[in-house]
C-alpha cells in the first residue's frame, strides 16, 4: 500500500535534512558565503560565516589554515570595524 500523497512532502524534506547533515554542503555554503562577504569587506558578515563554516568543515588537515581566515576576519573587524573603509 503505497503512503497517501499528502505525506510525500514530509519523506522528501526528511531526506533533503540526512542529505545535508551528511554531507559538505554545509561547509561549502557558509564558507563561500563568507568568502563572497569578505571580497565585499564585510568583515563581520564574513567572520561569522567563516565560525559556522569551521563548525562544519571535515576534520582534515586545512583544519589550521581555515582558523588562520576566522582569526584574520576578527582581526580586521578589531582594526577597521565590521566593514572596511
Amino acid at each position: 500500500q503505497n503512503p497517501p500523497p499528502q505525506s510525500s512532502p514530509i519523506f522528501a524534506g526528511l531526506a533533503l535534512v540526512a542529505s545535508m547533515s551528511l554531507s559538505e554542503a554545509r561547509w561549502d555554503f557558509y564558507r563561500n558565503y563568507g568568502g563572497n562577504h569578505r571580497r565585499l569587506g564585510e568583515w563581520a558578515v564574513a567572520y561569522h560565516a567563516y565560525q559556522k563554516a569551521v563548525r562544519y568543515a571535515p576534520d582534515d588537515e586545512a583544519a589550521e589554515s581555515r582558523q588562520r581566515r576566522v582569526d584574520e576576519m576578527r582581526a580586521n573587524i578589531e582594526r577597521d570595524g565590521p566593514r572596511r573603509p
